[in-house]
């Protein structure tokens, strides 16, 4: 008796899974992987308004971010120059001791969280390196 070739088994549905596998991962980490600017739930720091009168900002809470320009180191805060992102004006951000913090470096951005406190100080509650 003869015997019959044996057919192999077909690729195509495995082929079509490992497509699917791949495409399912890329779009999870794209999709997953984006991760969200910090402070992006607070409102942005209106630089104008904060330079022509931070005092009518007192005690609201905002986001900026930006390169620090330069820094100075006093007793009981230090304190930087701060050029926003998105446009050519520089502001002073107070930064208390007490706040936990990276170590903050001139030419690198940072993107904070301040107050507004009394006076029209801007007051930093919170940095992120970006």
């Amino acid at each position: 008796m003869a015997r019959r070739a044996s057919r192999g088994s077909n690729p195509a549905p495995l082929i079509i899974i490992g497509i699917l596998v791949i495409a399912g991962f890329a779009f999870a980490v794209t999709v997953l992987g984006k991760s969200k600017a910090p402070y992006s739930d607070l409102p942005a720091l209106p630089v104008r308004d904060a330079i022509a009168n931070g005092n009518s900002l007192r005690g609201n809470t905002y986001s900026v971010s930006g390169k620090v320009e330069e820094r100075w180191v006093r007793n009981n805060y230090e304190g930087l120059h701060l050029r926003e992102d998105s446009s050519d004006s520089s502001i002073f951000i107070r930064i208390p001791n007490a706040l936990e913090r990276p170590n903050l470096e001139r030419e690198r951005h940072y993107s904070f969280s301040v107050t507004v406190t009394a006076g029209g100080i801007i007051e930093a509650t919170g940095v992120e390196r970006l």
